[in-house]
């Protein structure tokens, strides 16, 4: 039988933030970007505290430890991949694991360089789980499926099976049935992989009034 506090965990819905790559295109690490007075990491780990989420758990580098330092005086789990080479789906393994043991309800993928992600739409998908109870919800925007996706604790021993650095992908592609879509308006999170994206980002965060 089911005790109370594991059953109130199963209504938890948790961020994952993605944080341990290696940023090869960029040159440098990306997530310590300059950004509005701070680092990129903790402008988007501050940001995400504001939603209504239970909990945020974030996996960084071992090899790039200033990352963790930029968040670890933040209320938040800070897990460190120590396998980052295996690709993208070792992080996400290493963060779905830590909360298949908590037991929570689902938990919310954000990737790590999504700065400007929208707070509403990751408000509107753990609403959406709390009240259908929905396994897997996708945003599109416009016509374009992105980040954050939402996956229910159903789905987490299909993610602690993925390989390499497609991340979720793969589920999300050979369960389209399966997949709850809310169409949006706004543009979708723009990544960063090169300078260029980082300087366009500045401009985007000032035009659209999050700097």
């Amino acid at each position: 039988m089911r005790t109370k506090k594991a059953e109130k965990r199963r209504q938890e819905v948790w961020i994952l933030v993605l944080a341990a790559g290696y940023s090869r295109r960029m040159g440098q690490q990306k997530l310590l970007l300059p950004f509005n007075g701070e680092t990129l990491i903790r402008f988007l780990v501050t940001r995400l505290l504001a939603t209504s989420a239970d909990g945020i758990v974030i996996v960084t580098n071992s090899e790039c430890p200033k990352v963790k330092l930029e968040v670890r005086d933040l209320p938040v789990v800070v897990l460190e991949n120590h396998q980052p080479y295996k690709g993208m789906s070792s992080s996400l393994k290493m963060g779905i694991h830590y909360l298949k043991q908590r037991k929570v309800g689902a938990a919310v993928i954000v990737l790590g360089d999504q700065p400007f992600i929208r707070l509403q739409m990751i408000d509107r998908l753990i609403k959406q789980y709390k009240d259908k109870k929905d396994q897997i919800l996708q945003p599109i925007y416009k016509t374009k499926p992105s980040h954050p996706v939402l996956f229910s604790f159903h789905w987490f021993s299909e993610i602690l099976k993925l390989e390499g650095d497609e991340g979720a992908k793969t589920i999300l592609k050979y369960n389209q049935e399966k997949v709850n879509r809310i169409k949006v308006d706004f543009e979708e999170p723009r990544d960063l992989d090169r300078m260029t994206d980082y300087e366009e980002l500045l401009v985007f965060g000032k035009k659209h009034g999050f700097l």
